[in-house]
């Protein structure tokens, strides 16, 4: 198994995980008008608005299912073109206004951290090296090999999509709370 074959699953798993925020934006995405409406980026601000910020959860949509599907170069530059605007969005939220709803889940509220940037850089980063190596997508990894190896696929890439998810949403929330006790023997 070559390096590309290895990059299947982390592609698909950054993929699923744009598809969940994008499929947020359509269905609710007054977080995420919020969120970038804080952001303050110039020439941005045109997108805090419901219905373009639906085409920018469509689009992210779009461009999940053409690197789970078909899958090839232009896709994974796509994936990372998202992704490196997501950082971009999610730093300038880290500077302007720390802690507050990054917009990313729709109902859920996910206090922005340094995390976000994070997993939205290993997006960037999963996204080049896919253009760079090119390999098969999910798509063709499940229906071209045996079932057993196309379940354990899938597993993984939802697992690991989970985890980038739970890396920006309830990481921070556990180490913040893990950080209480701390504080009160310090102030008590």
């Amino acid at each position: 198994m070559g390096m590309a074959d290895a990059l299947v699953g982390v592609l698909a798993a950054c993929a699923v995980l744009l598809a969940g925020a994008g499929l947020a934006k359509l269905l609710r995405p007054l977080p995420a008008v919020d969120a970038l409406d804080r952001a303050d980026i110039p020439g941005l601000t045109v997108l805090a608005r419901v219905p373009l910020m639906r085409l920018v959860g469509l689009a992210e949509i779009a461009v999940a299912v053409a690197v789970l599907g078909p899958g090839g170069r232009w896709p994974a530059v796509l994936l990372a073109g998202c992704y490196a605007a997501l950082a971009v969005v999610a730093w300038q939220l880290a500077v302007r206004t720390p802690g507050a709803d990054c917009g990313c889940f729709g109902a859920a509220a996910s206090p922005l951290t340094g995390w976000h940037v994070v997993v939205n850089l290993v997006g960037v980063a999963v996204g080049v090296l896919a253009a760079v190596l090119d390999p098969p997508s999910w798509w063709s990894a499940v229906t071209t090999g045996p079932v057993l190896d196309a379940l354990l696929l899938t597993a993984a890439v939802l697992l690991l999509a989970w985890l980038l998810m739970t890396l920006m949403t309830a990481l921070p929330a556990l180490l913040r709370r893990l950080s209480e006790p701390d504080r009160m023997v310090a102030n008590g």
